[in-house]
Order: C-alpha cells, then sequence, then structure tokens
C-alpha cells in the first residue's frame, strides 16, 4: 500500500506519521482489505483540525471519509471510527463486489478539457459568468445493481453517481438529496 500523508497549515510529526501508519495497516488487517493507495489529509482550519482519508481499493472503489476534531490525533480517530462504521454497513457487499465484478464498460471519449468563460455569452448576466465551468475528466461507467452503486456513493462519500444498470443495461443516476436520503433516476429512452 502506497501511503501518503500530508498537511495543510500544520506540520506533520513523526508520531504522528507512525501512529496514522499503524493504525491503517490494523484497519486494513481488521476488516480484510487491501487499498492500493491511501491519502491522509490533516488541515488546521480556525480552532480545529480537518481530517479527509481515502482509500483506493480497485478500479472502481475508492472509500472516502472525513471528520473534525480539537486535536490533530483526535481528528484522525474521529475520520478513522467514521470509516469503520460506514464499511460495516457494507461489508458484506464490499466483499460480494469483489468476488464477483465484471470488466467495466468504457463511456465515449470526452474533449479532453475545456472552459467556458463567458466569451461569446454577452445575454447572460454577471453574476453567472463568475461561475467557470470546467471538463476535465474521462470516466468509465461501471455496470452495477441499484444496491451495489448506493454502496458505492456511501463509501466513496459522494454527491452523485452515474452507472449502467445491470438488470437492463441502460444509464441510471444516483445522487445524495439534501435530506440525507437517496434519489435515483432511471433514464427512459
Amino acid at each position: 500500500m502506497k501511503l501518503t500523508i500530508t498537511g495543510r497549515h500544520v506540520d506533520i510529526s513523526t508520531a504522528f506519521h507512525t501512529k496514522v501508519e499503524k493504525d491503517l495497516i490494523e484497519f486494513n488487517a481488521i476488516h480484510h482489505i487491501d487499498p492500493v493507495e491511501a491519502t491522509v489529509t490533516l488541515a488546521k482550519e480556525n480552532n480545529q483540525f480537518t481530517c479527509h482519508i481515502i482509500l483506493h481499493l480497485g478500479k472502481s472503489m475508492t472509500l472516502r471519509c472525513h471528520n473534525y476534531g480539537h486535536e490533530a490525533y483526535q481528528c484522525f480517530d474521529n475520520t478513522l471510527s467514521l470509516l469503520v462504521t460506514r464499511l460495516r454497513r457494507h461489508k458484506k457487499r464490499v466483499a460480494d463486489y469483489h468476488k464477483h465484478r465484471e470488466s467495466h464498460e468504457q463511456i465515449a471519449d470526452t474533449l479532453p478539457y475545456f472552459v467556458l468563460n463567458g466569451q461569446g455569452t454577452e445575454e447572460i448576466d454577471n453574476e453567472e459568468q463568475a461561475s467557470i465551468i470546467i471538463a476535465e475528466q474521462k470516466k468509465e461507467i461501471p455496470s452495477l445493481t441499484v444496491g451495489d452503486a448506493v454502496m458505492h456513493l456511501d463509501l466513496s462519500n459522494e454527491n452523485a453517481m452515474v452507472f449502467r444498470n445491470k438488470n437492463h443495461g441502460k444509464i441510471n443516476f444516483i445522487y445524495r438529496r439534501s435530506d440525507g436520503n437517496i434519489g435515483w433516476i432511471d433514464l427512459l429512452n
């Protein structure tokens, strides 16, 4: 496992680095996961710390979590315990997914990178010109069941996800609603 520990507005001590490495190795052993890459970012914001943990498990499985604390060690422990809670909720499904996953279908290539900066859009008022629209990623669309897609959304801590529904082969979209529930859009075409 490649481990990267970085600090924003805070220096990372050798003791903190050792604790993070030891705790992540223990976490991986207990939960029987083998991440390819782990990234831990500790940031100091006003009077509290924020810790982000990202574990890349494979081609399409990423665990992301962040939490807060008044001390750096407490912040990391809070984040790791939240990650444990999320992983326990989906433990059986994560194991089954890795055993039975199939290859993913690729979508057509998107434009490599473009920025719409408002040129030629004189009708748009100044408030809308403040936002820049950026497209920069090529993504694969995984072929998943709705339950597996919800698991991916929850474990990756993302707000939305596009996937190909295994049941009928059409593109579906799930998203986290403002009330905390998951919304599902099954496109008709």
